[in-house]
């Protein structure tokens, strides 16, 4: 059977040769920040990215369906489905490929299957915040990523809770020392509406000693799916580290913007 990997680099593939010329998306997130920035301690089960006009979506299955069809006959996946983006209600679509569940390498036919692995697309503004990778990948900037963990900060509890991984990835960027410009990044912040002046949701959680937060960022580092596990073990990485780590990014943030 393939892998994760596998099958999300042959989707990638299939995209990145055959799209329409013209067409504008940008890959971003997860796929970019385990692929590009953090191989040794990121993983993904998704591609993440945009486009621009919500009709792009359908050039991106067109693409997509006689290798999703492959896929599904040669029994690597069982199903597939299409949910199509709605712009107008900010509403990402997304394909996502399913497989049964698995004992010692054979599949369990009485149980329901379980989303392998994905491509979530949404529908946002690519004229700033977009630049190419040194294999022409166009890819979210650094700052565009960034500012949209930020705003995850500044969203409601069940949503922070939800996107624990974007507080590990807002680690990463530190621990790395990624370079960041402050005026794309204060123009990015912008376009989502952020205001870091302000106490965000994570910060008013961590005050009160919110159980949820941590035990969804345990959660997060046992299963595997986000953070790689020797390097969890390498560092011996645990939620108050996350924790600590992201608060200091706010406070630095905020006294260089």
């Amino acid at each position: 059977m393939l892998s994760v990997d596998e099958v999300l680099t042959m989707l990638y593939k299939e995209i990145v040769t055959k799209c329409p010329k013209g067409m504008l998306y940008a890959v971003k997130g997860g796929f970019i920040l385990s692929r590009y920035y953090f191989k040794e301690s990121r993983c993904t089960s998704d591609i993440d990215m945009s486009i621009e006009k919500k009709e792009s979506f359908d050039s991106i299955l067109n693409i997509l369906s006689p290798l999703l069809e492959k896929l599904k006959s040669d029994g690597e996946i069982c199903k597939y489905i299409i949910k199509r983006p709605k712009a107008e209600e900010r509403k990402s679509g997304c394909i996502k490929l399913y497989r049964k569940r698995y004992v010692k390498g054979v599949p369990i036919d009485n149980q329901n299957s379980v989303v392998f692995c994905g491509i979530d697309v949404s529908v946002h503004d690519l004229s700033f915040g977009v630049s190419l990778l040194y294999d022409n990948t166009k890819a979210f900037s650094v700052e565009r990523m960034l500012s949209d963990k930020i705003a995850v900060l500044y969203s409601n509890e069940i949503i922070l809770i939800r996107r624990c991984r974007d507080l590990y990835d807002i680690y990463l960027f530190n621990t790395k020392n990624m370079i960041v410009s402050s005026e794309e990044l204060k123009k990015c912040l912008g376009y989502r509406n952020t205001d870091i002046s302000k106490t965000s949701v994570f910060e008013s959680m961590v005050r009160e000693n919110n159980r949820d937060l941590y035990e969804r960022l345990s959660d997060l580092l046992d299963d595997g799916q986000r953070v790689k596990s020797d390097y969890r073990e390498k560092v011996n990485l645990m939620p108050k580290d996350i924790i600590i780590n992201v608060l200091n990014v706010l406070d630095k943030l905020r006294s260089s913007l």
